[in-house]
């Protein structure tokens, strides 16, 4: 096993671009922050448009209750990027993008998306009152899959076993979900005080505008302000690829479209992934940035994209427990499966060691304050009743700055040094 005294540079593993490493530094470096923006869209709009519609079709076919939907389903469906992104950091830049973007991206699901629903609502004059049951549920499973990643990640490596029993609790916490609503009888007894909660805010949703804000793809839109128009311009190329490759699942009544909906949807967002990283890669490398730090900012907001954009959208429609479940049970993905699953085919069957690698000390760091988030979240719902409005939203989006903060200061080595240097050329 080679042993380096300082971090391999991610950007080998990807092919070589359009510009030269000169052309980047000397201007081209833009074109790559147009192309991750455009891949952001992107992203946002396959989730959005596609995959979300279908995940919600699938919950009324099998009467999924709309927190349980959230916590699997829409989780699974929008935590795509991330498996792909980790998938990439394991196989391909061997390096910590991938445990980076989910460690980001954990923080970045709590606070930033619960400060977008909660700003929105505030946008809107509304505000939610929320399950107490499906948070707490999903919040006590994401803390457990927090603390199992910290311990794992204190001798900077990941064996075989450890990854295994991540995979191992995921299965046990979707077991655990067929008998949902008989441990959430046992707590709350016949006049469950979360069923009231949850038709008020079903109430709220239903007597709120539902009307269809779709623009066609045919037409060049007129009755709308002309940034509007710009941007169904400067969208119109990803949003006709995927008219022509993905099913719309809402329009075909017929339901023999859904897996393959859902099937084109995880292809699509798994090149978009691709293409992200790569790009991300890109410009860290350039800006002298390691992945680790790209990871937990711009790459993990990336991959958060996904959650937001479809947390903001069930929200919109009332269904407040099924935004937060999403985003809890999205973080619950990405711990146990999105690092877990790569984790143990690499550990076990890609390579001759039975460990996986973590160059960065400094993420078991950033992993603790994922510990620390989510207990602020809580605090912050339990102190407010409950009710998810401009308060919440606020105070998520102070919280979150602040991580984003401390964590980058830790990845460049500000208070103690915990990433190697990259090998120059």
């Amino acid at each position: 096993m080679e042993v380096y005294n300082c971090t391999p540079p991610a950007i080998k593993e990807f092919p070589e671009g359009l510009f030269s490493r000169h052309q980047i530094e000397n201007g081209a470096i833009a074109v790559h922050v147009l192309v991750t923006l455009y891949l952001f869209i992107a992203i946002a709009t396959v989730c959005d448009e596609y995959f979300v519609p279908v995940v919600e079709k699938v919950c009324r076919i099998l009467h999924v209750p709309s927190d349980i939907g959230g916590a699997t389903f829409m989780a699974t469906a929008t935590s795509s990027p991330e498996l792909f992104i980790n998938i990439i950091g394991t196989f391909v830049t061997k390096g910590d993008i991938g445990l980076g973007t989910i460690v980001g991206s954990g923080v970045f699901n709590i606070l930033a998306v619960t400060a977008a629903c909660g700003l929105t609502l505030a946008i809107t004059g509304k505000e939610l009152i929320l399950d107490w049951w499906p948070l707490t549920r999903d919040s006590l499973v994401y803390a457990i899959s927090v603390c199992l990643l910290i311990g794992f990640l204190n001798d900077e490596k990941i064996e075989w076993y450890e990854a295994m029993t991540l995979v191992l609790v995921y299965l046990s916490y979707i077991v655990y979900l067929f008998f949902d609503k008989k441990v959430q009888g046992l707590f709350q007894g016949k006049n469950l005080v979360g069923g009231v909660a949850k038709s008020n805010e079903e109430i709220k949703v239903e007597e709120g505008e539902s009307e269809d804000n779709s623009v066609s793809l045919w037409k060049w839109p007129r009755d709308i302000s002309w940034i509007k128009q710009a941007l169904w311009f400067i969208n119109w190329p990803i949003n006709f690829l995927f008219f022509i490759s993905i099913p719309n699942s809402e329009k075909l009544k017929s339901n023999f479209w859904i897996p393959i909906t859902f099937i084109t949807c995880i292809l699509w967002i798994g090149v978009l992934s691709y293409l992200l990283s790569w790009m991300i890669t890109v410009i860290g490398d350039i800006l002298g940035i390691p992945d680790s730090v790209m990871g937990i900012t711009f790459l993990a907001i990336g991959a958060g994209v996904p959650e937001a954009a479809s947390s903001i959208a069930v929200v919109k429609k009332g269904k407040g427990a099924m935004g937060i479940s999403n985003s809890l049970g999205s973080n619950t993905f990405d711990i146990l499966l999105c690092l877990g699953v790569p984790w143990l085919l690499k550990s076990t069957i890609v390579s001759k060691q039975k460990w996986v690698n973590i160059n960065s000390s400094g993420l078991q760091y950033s992993t603790i304050t994922l510990l620390i988030t989510l207990v602020a979240f809580y605090l912050a719902l339990t102190f407010n009743k409950f009710k998810l409005n401009k308060f919440v939203g606020l105070y998520s989006l102070i919280i979150y700055v602040i991580f984003i903060i401390l964590a980058t200061l830790i990845e460049l080595n500000t208070f103690f040094v915990v990433n190697l240097p990259t090998c120059k050329e």
